[in-house]
């Protein structure tokens, strides 16, 4: 079984912890549970950000910031199994992952600017924020859909400019996560840390540099 703790319960970097049984799903058999655990959070925050709020289609054209990290590069795949083209914006180590997950064009975003190559796209998924919602709003076609993942995005700014914006604030879900738990995503793992140095972890982890998932195992 596979779980996320609450929002408030401070997470679960531990050998035992507990978990109310609703919130608990069943772990795909096709990965070692380890690293099943990283899609509680990841996989499930894009789930609800790409099927959920964007509701995104066949045919249409999304870009996904940082499609090489942790909910990113879930979010370039389920918005590929949903039938859209995938742009997504990586540095240059994270290039070869986020084509491999399914990206149809893949931006580095090093040395050129993503408003130069995107075009126009009806949804964009940014688990990054800061300067990159503003710049995102140039490339939304009329009616299109900002999604964001870090911080609350400006509303009024996105509805100035014809568009919309939507904050995903992710909510621990059994539901969701079993759906999550059955689309086959690709688990990319950057590194496995004993329990033992997990401090470890989340100085990788805030150095900005992982791609994929940072897994802290007992």
């Amino acid at each position: 079984m596979i779980a996320r703790t609450g929002p408030v319960a401070g997470g679960a970097v531990a050998g035992y912890a507990a978990v109310p049984v609703a919130n608990l799903a069943t772990a795909p058999a096709s990965v070692p549970l380890h690293l099943a655990a990283a899609l509680a959070t990841a996989a499930a925050t894009a789930w609800q950000a790409v099927a959920e709020v964007a509701g995104v289609k066949p045919g249409q054209t999304v870009l996904v910031h940082g499609g090489a990290g942790g909910v990113g590069g879930f979010a370039v795949q389920l918005a590929r199994k949903a039938g859209a083209r995938v742009i997504t914006t990586v540095s240059p180590a994270g290039a070869g992952i986020a084509a491999k997950l399914g990206a149809a064009h893949v931006i580095d975003y090093t040395t050129t600017d993503f408003r130069a190559e995107a075009g126009h796209v009806d949804v964009v998924i940014d688990p990054v924020g800061g300067d990159l919602e503003a710049a995102s709003l140039d490339v939304l076609r009329p009616g299109g859909l900002l999604v964001s993942l870090n911080t609350p995005p400006d509303a009024g700014r996105a509805a100035d400019r014809g568009v919309r914006a939507e904050f995903v604030f992710h909510r621990t879900d059994a539901g969701r996560l079993a759906k999550v738990a059955g689309e086959g995503l690709e688990i990319v793992v950057d590194r496995t840390v004993p329990l033992a140095r997990a401090a470890e972890a989340f100085q990788y982890l805030a150095s900005g540099h992982a791609k994929g998932k940072i897994i802290v195992q007992p």
